[in-house]
């Protein structure tokens, strides 16, 4: 499967997943099948929520399937959160690349670091705009 075959079954078929967990596993799936060396998968959705601020859908390859976390809206405050790409992301409604081979791209948020210090060698983030002002993170 190339990856604009993995576009259009994404454009095609997303929205008649109820459950974004399973979608987040075969999108995996079809990816790694495709010779995209993927290591971390995260897609938050924010939420219209007095209380919750969304939630993530979590993966990385030592799971043999992702997890959902639900966020808080105290989550949002965190120095971890602010000083995140997914933050930038959300705010910015841009798309994020950095080199992580590279020890001075994204230099402004930490967690590249750790990222870094993994082994990974490249972050991509996309805003996902839905419904009137919704957004998602798919990092």
């Amino acid at each position: 499967m190339t990856f604009e075959q993995i576009a259009d079954w994404l454009l095609d078929t997303a929205e008649r997943h109820n459950n974004l967990r399973q979608l987040t596993d075969e999108l995996i799936g079809k990816l790694m099948a495709a010779g995209v060396p993927v290591v971390r998968v995260n897609l938050g959705v924010f939420a219209l929520h007095p209380e919750i601020a969304g939630y993530a859908v979590l993966w990385d390859e030592s799971m043999s399937e992702a997890m959902e976390i639900s966020i808080s809206r105290e989550d949002t405050l965190t120095p971890t959160y602010r000083h995140s790409p997914i933050r930038a992301l959300v705010e910015d409604r841009q798309r994020l690349r950095f080199s992580l081979e590279d020890p001075n791209a994204g230099a402004e948020f930490p967690v590249l670091d750790e990222f870094r210090a993994a082994g990974h060698t490249d972050y991509i983030g996309f805003p996902i705009p839905y419904g009137g002002d919704g957004i998602a993170a798919l990092t």
